[in-house]
């Protein structure tokens, strides 16, 4: 890549993350709103551990979490009454409607691309960003150095 391309790289993708999409996007992956999203899906009842196993995050940090998303409303924590050694995790509607809520900014922001690109350019787009991730994911892999 010549240093004019590299140059265009990098203020467009600048721009694209001042516009506030990536932050949106990755809330939605990323701490209250990624156990919201299991939790919503999520068949039969949940515990911490499993939010701990399946997010692949610490039990200290899924505690964390869901202490703070019960303070706010959006769970509850209730004692097993099987095992009272056990905390069950249930989603509140405030949580349903806190995620809810981001899918459809998200969702706008999606509609600003189809609308500004055209259905055949997004998909060329998505395309190409798949084949960037993948390149990438492959020069990570057994790497834990950022590039």
């Amino acid at each position: 890549m010549n240093d004019k391309t590299a140059q265009r790289f990098g203020e467009v993708f600048r721009r694209f993350f001042e516009t506030g999409y990536m932050d949106d996007l990755a809330e939605l992956f990323q701490g209250e709103s990624k156990v919201i999203v299991y939790l919503s899906t999520a068949e039969g009842i949940v515990y911490p551990s499993d939010i701990s196993r399946d997010l692949m995050i610490s039990r200290q940090r899924a505690t964390s979490v869901l202490s703070a998303m019960e303070k706010k409303g959006f769970v509850s924590l209730v004692r097993d009454p099987e095992d009272k050694r056990r905390v069950q995790v249930k989603l509140l509607p405030k949580g349903e409607k806190s995620i809810e809520e981001k899918q459809q900014r998200l969702e706008k922001y999606f509609s600003v691309f189809v609308d500004a690109l055209g259905e055949e350019n997004l998909k060329n787009l998505l395309d190409s960003s798949e084949k960037a991730v993948e390149a990438l994911e492959h020069t990570m892999k057994g790497n834990s150095q950022k590039v």
